[in-house]
């Protein structure tokens, strides 16, 4: 629930979305002040028309010639808005169906293949969903609604899990780092044109609870905020500023 307003003939509620329907809105928002996001999008198309079906797609594979073209075709003080593109477009690929009718595509993919980080589909999407809140300026949205997802699979669904949750958090901080400052944006453009795996940029977090549903949740951590669940998220926020794409000092 995000908001409660009484008034004389009325009660009126508002509910935040999923992460997915809110960066769709988000993006409906934005995308107009981005024109480079076609060519973006076009690059996607180049990029999944030669990938061998035999190896999955990862994740890297998209951000890291998007990453390097803007480094080197794009001027230095449009980084951030480049950046932001490149985040849309990633995530205009990778929610296809979601995203396909607000966004002006124009294109119609000729492969439509699945992107994997740590042999999974669902690190990708939550990572990039958050991405692309956090690179619209909803950070503190992209960070709750990541939570509010999580407790709602517990419920019903595929259960809490803490590695979505990772890939949430390590999203926010990415797409915090590519808007943060011109110069920063410019430099993570340089970092990203050279990475070759996705280990750089979301930690391995395979060993962390997942799959648990409202009484396991309970009975292992009691409630969001409790000491040990506390505990596990500052291990995730470890391992994510261990990185050294992250590391601030």
């Amino acid at each position: 629930m995000q908001n409660v307003r009484i008034t004389p003939n009325a009660l009126e509620i508002s509910y935040l979305g999923s992460v997915v329907e809110s960066a769709k809105q988000l993006a409906i928002q934005k995308h107009r002040e981005y024109p480079n996001l076609h060519r973006y999008q076009q690059q996607i198309n180049t990029i999944v028309s030669q990938h061998d079906p035999a190896w999955r797609l990862s994740l890297i594979d998209l951000l890291q010639p998007l990453f390097d073209f803007a480094y080197r075709n794009t001027e230095a003080a449009d980084a951030i808005r480049e950046n932001r593109a490149i985040i849309i477009a990633v995530g205009s690929y990778i929610y296809k169906s979601e995203l396909r009718r607000f966004l002006p595509i124009g294109l119609v993919y000729s492969k439509e293949l699945p992107v994997y980080a740590y042999k999974r589909v669902d690190i990708p999407q939550h990572f990039i969903a958050s991405a692309l809140l956090a690179a619209v300026d909803a950070k503190l949205l992209g960070e709750q609604l990541g939570v509010d997802k999580e407790l709602g699979d517990a419920e019903k669904g595929s259960g809490f899990s803490f590695i979505d949750l990772s890939a949430d958090r390590a999203g926010t901080k990415f797409g915090t780092l590519a808007i943060s400052t011109t110069e920063r944006a410019r430099e993570l453009q340089k970092v990203l044109s050279q990475i070759k795996d996705y280990s750089a940029i979301i930690p391995d977090v395979q060993d962390l609870p997942e799959h648990m549903d409202a009484q396991t949740f309970k009975n292992r951590y009691q409630t969001v905020g409790s000491p040990k669940y506390a505990a596990t998220v500052a291990e995730i926020d470890r391992r994510i500023s261990d990185l050294p794409l992250y590391r601030t000092d």
